[in-house]
């Protein structure tokens, strides 16, 4: 059983979005698996540089939409981005399994920041995007809209 699980519940209907929050689970997945496995530090560093990376990808394609939508919370949004980024950074610069990084509390971390950020804050402005999506295709009241007479 995966550390951390996709479910439909966390998709947020934004395909490239849901595509990447698949990878992102998977390589915590993997990370995980690689510390219960007891890989050498050197492997692990690797796979949390991995992971690293493609949070930062991630969350640059999530706050590039933010933005094109307008979203309201986009700065709080990407506080909460940088709050990881700067997590795994610290663990990165310090010895992983030393004081300042214990593997088992950075996986804690993550599954928790993962699960909490995705299923609230990403939902959030996935429902600001549906909204604005939705508003594009309805009629409106000007010229050819269903109030227009004559």
């Amino acid at each position: 059983m995966p550390y951390l699980d996709w479910t439909d519940a966390m998709s947020v209907h934004v395909a490239d979005i849901d595509d990447q929050h698949k990878v992102l689970f998977s390589l915590i997945n993997n990370l995980n698996y690689s510390l219960k496995k007891g890989k050498t530090t050197g492997e692990l560093r690797l796979g949390l540089l991995k992971t690293l990376s493609y949070a930062v990808l991630h969350f640059r394609t999530e706050e590039n939409l933010m933005r094109k939508y307008d979203y309201p919370d986009t700065d709080d949004h990407m506080t909460e981005h940088a709050k990881f980024v700067r997590r795994l950074k610290d663990c990165l610069d310090h010895s992983y399994g030393s004081a300042g990084c214990q593997p088992k509390d950075l996986m804690d971390f993550m599954r928790t920041w993962a699960l909490e950020h995705e299923l609230k804050l990403d939902h959030k402005y996935a429902d600001h995007i549906a909204v604005k999506n939705k508003s594009q295709f309805e009629p409106s009241s000007g010229p050819g809209g269903p109030d227009h007479v004559g």
